[in-house]
């Protein structure tokens, strides 16, 4: 960079010094220059810590051995692009292996070359704001700014100490999405834009986990969403084999989910003829249909009790719904309780209920395991409180809502 083409700002006095961001802590400000073209503002700087004289590699003496200007991107400021040039000191072994080396400063992240209060910034930032409003106030591409996000999450979630995991589904960026969680430290670890991800998902968290010789044979408990099993990839053999030392459980309330969706799907000529007697659409007879008895206002309990005569076929079916719900939610379910829910369900001429039957028969004894250990069940009473208001993230695509929800409930 040739300093002769540029504006200087800070030893020729103008335009102002407020122009450049607080110095990082134990460095110097030497000068700072405004980039051509509108590109920012680059500062050069020098460390102010005591020189270390040993050699990181064989702990003997080692010199200074002349400077080089390295350049990191550092957080904007005042809407302005900001890149720090630091005078980094080099020096070379003299008393062992002769080896190069270079001062260090906590200050900066010599992956990525950014400044560590510029990743605190993006950290912050991503979670309530556009990438593209970031990439173009801090002079980066828009992509990268996101990758950079995207990696930093995921090395903070791979820090990983729970014995007990679940494969869970959240409702973000206006459909479910299967996401990773820690039960016991209560945090997710990542959230996927569809089933078919987790595998991988599951692969680089074991990946980046550290030490990851200890991180597979901790794991105890993985309760895994039912929807999940629907997908090769991600079978009760594959989690065995992931998890060799782990006991799998079916999520209960994924088991009511899906049994309700299977529900409405065998009743959809039911609702549609309904609909038609009450001269009202099928999507308000479906609305109507999917929700919970427990939380039906007066006027929806009215409209109800007069499907009871005006399609009795309808109504048995979504009693024995509510039936089947409320025994999983309050975990009142038993052999003889879903032997008799069997029974009256074969005995239904209307509708084909054999999909239900067959899902909660082949999941029975995981999911029958996870309704007695209460450590497991009261998670879900939790995510439900901290994921009942996503849409408020205010995050239109996938990625940004991931990112937003990932700051909000994955940090820990």
């Amino acid at each position: 960079m040739m300093e002769s083409s540029l504006t200087e700002i800070v030893n020729g006095g103008a335009p102002g010094a407020e122009e450049i961001p607080p110095p990082l802590r134990d460095t110097e400000v030497q000068s700072a220059v405004r980039l051509p073209g509108s590109k920012g503002i680059a500062v050069r700087v020098r460390s102010t810590l005591p020189r270390d004289p040993v050699c990181p590699f064989c702990r003997k003496p080692r010199a200074p051995n002349g400077t080089r200007f390295v350049r990191f991107r550092d957080r904007p400021w005042l809407g302005t692009p900001i890149t720090i040039e630091w005078k980094r000191q080099q020096y070379r072994c003299v008393g062992g292996c002769g080896r190069a080396s270079n001062e260090t400063h906590n200050g900066f992240d010599d992956r990525h070359f950014l400044t560590r209060r510029f990743v605190g910034w993006l950290m912050h930032e991503g979670t309530i704001r556009p990438f593209a409003d970031l990439a173009k106030e801090c002079g980066m591409h828009a992509s990268l700014v996101r990758k950079l996000f995207s990696e930093r999450a995921r090395q903070e979630a791979s820090n990983w100490h729970s014995d007990k995991i679940a494969i869970c589904s959240v409702h973000l960026a206006n459909q479910d999405r299967p996401a990773i969680f820690d039960i016991g430290e209560r945090r997710f670890l990542d959230v996927y834009a569809s089933w078919e991800k987790v595998a991988d998902g599951l692969s680089m968290l074991m990946f980046y986990s550290s030490p990851p010789e200890f991180i597979v044979p901790k794991v105890t408990s993985i309760v895994v969403d039912v929807a999940a099993f629907s997908y090769p990839d991600l079978s009760a053999d594959y989690f065995d084999k992931l998890f060799p030392y782990a006991e799998l459980f079916v999520s209960g309330v994924s088991i009511a989910r899906e049994a309700s969706r299977l529900i409405i799907g065998a009743c959809e000529p039911l609702l549609a003829s309904c609909a038609t007697l009450e001269k009202r659409s099928l999507s308000s007879a479906l609305a109507l249909f999917s929700r919970e008895r427990r939380g039906l206002g007066e006027h929806a309990k009215d409209r109800l009790r007069r499907w009871e005569y005006l399609c009795p076929a309808l109504y048995e079916v979504y009693d024995l719904k509510e039936q089947l719900i409320t025994s999983i939610r309050d975990r009142s379910i038993n052999l003889d309780i879903w032997n008799r829910w069997k029974a009256e369900a074969a005995a239904m001429p209307a509708v084909d209920l054999r999909p239900i039957i067959s899902l909660v028969d082949t999941h029975w004894r995981e999911f029958l395991d996870y309704q007695l250990r209460s450590e497991l069940v009261f998670f879900e009473a939790w995510l439900e409180d901290k994921t009942s208001n996503l849409d408020a993230l205010g995050a239109h695509s996938f990625a940004s809502s991931r990112a937003a929800f990932l700051r909000r409930l994955g940090a820990k």
